[in-house]
């Protein structure tokens, strides 16, 4: 990985979680109409835990820029699994999960 596609994740992150608080935001508003369970806080949850994986994911990116100056933890491949790949596996199932519980009616309204 080259330091020129260090941006493009960490916007990537920004895009991610702006995504998720727009989801947040219109399942609140559906939640609200429907009365349903404020399921949508578990969006936030997915926010937190995607805002873990790509500060993660930043300091994995160090050792690219400065090398010197890496504990040897952070270079390691489990940590990068642990620490930036598991929190965001979890937080888009979680996301898939909520959105689907919430606008999967757009599916099946669909179907018919």
């Amino acid at each position: 990985m080259t330091i020129l596609t260090i941006p493009a994740v960490l916007l990537s992150a920004i895009a991610i979680v702006y995504l998720l608080h727009i989801f947040a935001t219109l399942s609140r508003k559906l939640g609200a109409v429907t009365k349903m369970k404020p399921l949508y806080r578990w969006l936030y949850v997915a926010m937190a835990l995607i805002a873990v994986s790509f500060i993660s994911r930043w300091l994995v990116l160090t050792p690219y820029i400065l090398p010197q100056a890496v504990p040897a933890l952070v270079s390691s491949e489990w940590f990068e699994v642990l620490s930036s790949t598991l929190p965001l596996m979890i937080a888009a199932v979680l996301a898939l999960v909520i959105v689907l519980r919430y606008w999967g009616w757009l599916f099946r309204e669909h179907d018919r």
